[in-house]
């Protein structure tokens, strides 16, 4: 599983970047929302704009989204004093998608990205959160995988 986050100053809409993400391929486009945790509804479609951006003022501090296949999206929003868009993508095969969901929502001038293969961390023996590959470099190995983009407004 991958994981890629843009963040976005506080004063960029939420719908807007929702608005945005419809033009993602369909095996990651965003179909339906609900809450942190929620029932998924089959009626709580994205393109329900109304419905959606209701939704979305209800949820103040933020909401999922779900696509066809096994990637969804965590949108944390202005009440964490900034917009939050991650992405999970279930599918390795899917990877290579990642450039252009950094592509689709640059034009609302992000402030950080990143992207990185995404693993639960689990405590070793020692308590330290390290993630380890079956070898002795296993952290390094780990860790060169990763890939980051940064850029400042």
């Amino acid at each position: 599983m991958t994981m890629e986050k843009v963040c976005f100053k506080k004063d960029v809409d939420v719908m807007d970047v929702v608005r945005d993400l419809q033009a993602l391929p369909k095996s990651i486009r965003p179909i339906l929302f609900s809450e942190a945790g929620g029932k998924i509804v089959a009626g709580n479609v994205v393109s329900d704009s109304r419905r959606s951006g209701k939704f979305a003022k209800k949820n103040p501090s933020g909401f999922f989204t779900y696509s066809d296949g096994n990637s969804f999206f965590v949108i944390s929003t202005r009440g964490v004093g900034h917009v939050e868009v991650t992405l999970y993508l279930a599918e390795e095969s899917e990877s290579g998608l990642v450039k252009g969901f950094f592509e689709i929502l640059s034009n609302r001038k992000p402030v950080f990205r990143f992207a990185c293969e995404y693993q639960e961390p689990v405590p070793d023996d020692t308590g330290s959160y390290v993630v380890r590959n079956g070898d002795a470099q296993g952290e390094y190995y780990h860790r060169r995988r990763s890939y980051l983009g940064m850029a400042v407004a």
